[in-house]
């Protein structure tokens, strides 16, 4: 039987982390990938989320800003729709729901344009 590979990285450590050198889809190890199309959509490898908690919405916002800096309109696009699927089930997790936060922004942005909160 074949000895186990060694691990290139330690992502296996943490929890929700997925590699991009371990998946053999960019990375040290694969050189020629390391040029547009190595992380996907991404220019860059960015840190998986898990869905329903506050590291999916960052990992949902790096890669908004990742496609805000690439200049991809529809990428723009398709990454606000995932921050608000992200702030949705997170939001729900704590039992509110998009209306409610809604509601709130506009209570706010009020507050903001009369100079007080």
């Amino acid at each position: 039987m074949p000895k186990p590979k060694k691990p290139k990285c330690d992502c296996w450590k943490h929890d929700f982390q997925v590699c991009d050198i371990c998946q053999g889809t960019g990375g040290q190890d694969r050189p020629e990938l390391t040029e547009v199309g190595a992380y996907g959509y991404h220019a860059k490898k960015i840190k998986k989320g898990e869905l329903g908690r506050i590291s999916k919405i960052q990992e949902e916002l790096d890669e908004l800003k990742d496609a805000e800096e690439q200049g991809v309109r529809i990428l723009v696009a398709c990454e606000l729709a995932d921050v608000y699927g992200a702030l949705r089930d997170y939001a729900e997790k704590w039992g509110y729901q998009m209306e409610d936060l809604r509601a709130m922004a506009t209570l706010t942005k009020a507050a903001f344009e009369k100079g007080y909160r």
